[in-house]
């Protein structure tokens, strides 16, 4: 996030995506293999008007939106450590073409 060299405050471009819970299981996630199937669990970020994922947890699924309007759905596989100390995350991701 505050990294010196590829910090948010270093990026030239910053878009607007907003994101939205699902009750997805990481199973349901995994089994999503077209875009059709893609966009309808993904549908709840269509009109999210918030634009931060917070308090993340291994195992859940969120949906997204772009800027550009791309639907998308991520499952968090990992997060380390916490509000106070350094950490990380990974993330699974299916996103439309």
């Amino acid at each position: 996030y505050n990294d010196a060299t590829n910090g948010i405050d270093k990026w030239t471009t910053k878009t607007a995506t907003k994101f939205a819970t699902t009750s997805l299981t990481a199973a349901e996630f995994t089994a999503i293999s077209s875009e059709s199937a893609l966009t309808t669990a993904a549908s709840g970020a269509s009109t999210s008007t918030s634009t931060k994922a917070a308090s993340l947890q291994n195992g859940q699924v969120f949906a997204f939106k772009t800027d550009a309007g791309k639907l998308g759905l991520a499952h968090v596989q990992a997060v380390s450590g916490t509000a106070a100390t350094s950490g990380s995350i990974t993330l699974n991701v299916k996103i439309q073409k």
